[in-house]
């Protein structure tokens, strides 16, 4: 696949799958309702954030959540969309013995796409700081790239649809797959699942690569990361809205500054609640603000 093929969302998210899990946390709001976070913490064993790239609030609102599971004393499994094979690079900034040496390893690794921004490392080191202080916190890399892993087993669950090209949702199916064995290998009491929105939801997303030499689009259909992780766990979703602002990330001509009108629903009256929402708006659970946001400049590697 060329490189200048770049995978973004092209519709809006819709349910295809009933899935028992999601269902009973949708079942509790059939209209978008202010909730406690502790409380829906209690009633899940897991639960997804989906954020927009290249931002610096997104990442601060995630290690805000963490920060608040892991003060009631529960083990958390932090699992974030870096590709696993950086697993051993994450274990090295944990076991760092300064906050600068932590530094100074994340700034070696850079994604280009806002994944490894200057807020992705601050959110990193905070979650650093919090393990270092007593709280139980274990992070795991999860995302799957094909290309890296040419022998690894390209087959999808059984219940994954017919329709469901496997070569186009393997990515998602491993990542939901990978952060169920990173909490089960660390007991995890809770797990959290920091990514795209795109990964998040709880259902079958409509997405599509976009050949930049072309402008053809070729469409197709994809099961998130968050489903797959419903089908071992229940599971809450939360999708981070903001009130406009700026990211950065890939653009149609590389890295750069994107302007973004306000994509918080008019219910969300609070920033930084999360609002419960009904199955029939979204396929994320829950839905929550950070405000206005700014963008992040992604960490570039020394020469």
């Amino acid at each position: 696949m060329s490189r200048l093929r770049l995978a973004f969302l092209i519709g809006s998210l819709f349910a295809l799958i009933e899935t028992a899990n999601a269902e009973s946390v949708w079942d509790t709001c059939p209209t978008p309702t202010e909730i406690d976070f502790l409380e829906l913490v209690d009633s899940v064993d897991a639960i997804t954030v989906g954020e927009r790239h290249g931002t610096a609030e997104m990442p601060a609102a995630f290690a805000d959540i963490v920060e608040q599971v892991a003060v009631e004393g529960r083990r958390v499994t932090v699992a974030l969309e870096y590709p696993r094979g950086k697993q051993a690079f994450l274990d090295s900034v944990m076991d760092a013995e300064s906050e600068q040496e932590a530094a100074d390893i994340l700034a070696k690794y850079r994604t280009g796409d806002g994944r490894t921004s200057e807020a992705m490392q601050d959110m990193v080191l905070s979650l650093r700081t919090l393990k270092r202080s007593g709280a139980m916190i274990d992070i795991a890399a999860v995302d799957f790239w094909l290309a890296n892993h040419p022998d690894d087993n390209r087959s999808v669950p059984d219940w994954v649809p017919e329709y469901i090209e496997a070569e186009n949702t393997l990515r998602d199916v491993r990542m939901g797959q990978g952060a169920v064995a990173a909490c089960e290998r660390f007991e995890c009491d809770i797990l959290l699942y920091f990514a795209g929105g795109l990964h998040t939801g709880l259902d079958v997303i409509q997405s599509g690569m976009l050949d930049m030499r072309t402008g053809d689009i070729e469409r197709f259909n994809v099961v998130s990361a968050g489903r797959v992780i419903t089908e071992s766990m229940d599971t809450a979703a939360i999708f981070l809205v903001h009130r406009g602002g700026t990211s950065r990330a890939i653009v149609d001509t590389g890295p750069g500054v994107q302007n973004l009108a306000p994509n918080a629903p008019d219910y969300v009256v609070r920033d930084f609640v999360p609002y419960c929402l009904s199955k029939s708006r979204t396929n994320h659970t829950h839905v929550m603000s950070v405000g206005t946001v700014t963008g992040s400049p992604d960490v570039y590697e020394p020469h």
